[in-house]
């Protein structure tokens, strides 16, 4: 064989191969023909179940009855008891000192054996008279936890501003990642719920808040994104009256929207039974008549901005109902879903108008060389429970489950059947099918 045969050998190969890769990046996320009348059959059944819980009952928030009805039904799909609540105990364990603020290490304990992590970010400059306005912001998923870059430049600019600022590492994020999170099916068959848990604890907070002695509880706000979002809407309505202000982005659309995601979720996410009886903006509206104000990136890849702008008005419409439509606002701003310097800069703005504090200089702020605080503890206790551990503490019962669909189990599906554990592009279907069925109450 001749050099121009081998040429030519080798091209024609080459050629193959890229037509070849080029042919599978072009197919479907899924390939149709896996996709069994079976499956589809569930789907639909899925579909017609969603569909059968479009007609949410009359509740309107500005009404108390209403109200009452939904304060409830959001602590049943929560699993949330008053006897459950922690009372939260800290230690500093260490101090990180800036021109403006300093920051304090905390550790703390809430319920026996299970250890929590949080920053204070205290002002240098504060009259300890009038006591400090304070806020507590509620991180979102990350490993960072409250050293995500977003949340700590949102800190250190309202402490800067005279703010103080409370930035706990929610249950299984930041510090304590080693309790988990992401998946704990577990709890749900503790009869909690993982978002359950984090609002308990969260309360916890806002309790403790309420007992320092330098910080002014007429001036208390609640602040979050995404997952600090999703926070800050249930305790507006689980717990409205132990702060004043709400500030939630990057979560607040519909239940439903969340709950038909074909999609593994994060546990966190998961709402038992709340589909058919209440929405988000009448979880919101219990808030009023408090300021509130929710805001979104243009390009959120999580949430689209048409479902907020319509869950801004209906929050908008109770408000009006409730004649306080001042102290309603919402934004939406050009980016996607973390926040970036304008959201930060905006949110800060706002916080100080509503706590008559005045708001540092950007560009001074921007330009100041500040020291990270550091993480609270050198070493993980040893004696920490995790998240089931910690289930089986406040419920009493143990666990057995290994997966979601062992706690909601699609009843009228055969789980024997293979075309259950076909994967969709972002979950198995047995997952998702559980996660409906928790959703659903069914």
């Amino acid at each position: 064989m001749n050099y121009t045969d081998n040429f030519m050998k080798k091209n024609i190969v080459i050629l193959f191969l890229l037509i070849a890769g080029w042919g599978y990046a072009q197919k479907p996320a899924y390939l149709a023909s896996k996709f069994t009348n079976g499956l589809r059959d569930f789907f639909v059944y899925y579909d017609s179940c969603f569909e059968a819980r479009h007609h949410l009952p009359g509740l309107f928030p500005w009404l108390e009855k209403d109200r009452v009805e939904i304060k409830e039904i959001v602590r049943k799909s929560l699993a949330i008891k008053e006897e459950w609540i922690p009372v939260i105990k800290t230690r500093i364990n260490g101090v990180t000192r800036n021109r403006d603020f300093i920051v304090q290490h905390l550790q703390s304990v809430s319920w026996n054996n299970c250890y929590g992590a949080a920053h204070l970010y205290i002002p240098s400059n504060n009259d300890a008279d009038k006591g400090l306005p304070v806020v507590l912001l509620a991180c979102g998923h990350g490993n960072n936890g409250k050293l995500y870059p977003a949340y700590r430049k949102m800190a250190e600019y309202l402490a800067s501003s005279g703010i103080a600022v409370l930035v706990p590492d929610n249950i299984g994020q930041g510090e304590r990642h080693f309790m988990g999170h992401y998946s704990a099916p577990g709890v749900f068959e503790c009869g909690l719920t993982v978002q359950g848990l984090i609002v308990m604890e969260t309360i916890g907070w806002l309790n403790w808040i309420r007992k320092q002695r330098n910080f002014n509880i007429e001036k208390i706000a609640v602040c979050g994104n995404s997952g600090g979002g999703a926070l800050g809407l249930f305790l507006a309505s689980v717990v409205p009256e132990k702060f004043s202000v709400l500030i939630s982005s990057g979560y607040p659309s519909t239940f439903e929207y969340v709950a038909r995601k074909e999609k593994r979720h994060c546990h966190c996410n998961i709402v038992p039974g709340i589909i058919g009886k209440v929405e988000m903006w009448q979880v919101l509206g219990c808030f009023a008549p408090k300021p509130m104000y929710l805001l979104q990136g243009k390009s959120d890849e999580f949430f689209p901005v048409d479902i907020f702008y319509r869950v801004c008005r209906q929050v908008g419409d109770v408000y009006h109902e409730s004649k306080v439509s001042v102290n309603f606002k919402a934004d939406v701003f050009n980016g996607t879903h973390d926040w970036d310097d304008t959201r930060i800069l905006g949110i800060a703005q706002y916080l100080c108008r509503q706590f008559d504090t005045f708001c540092k200089q950007w560009d001074e702020f921007m330009g100041s060389t500040r020291l990270i605080a550091s993480d609270c503890y050198d070493k993980w206790p040893i004696n920490a429970l995790d998240i089931n551990k910690l289930a089986e503490q406040i419920s009493g019962n143990k666990i057995k489950a290994n997966k979601l669909r062992d706690v909601f189990p699609p009843f009228h599906i055969p789980i024997e059947k293979s075309e259950v554990n076909y994967r969709l592009p972002r979950g198995d279907c047995g997952e998702i099918f559980a996660q409906f069925n928790a959703f659903l109450g069914l």
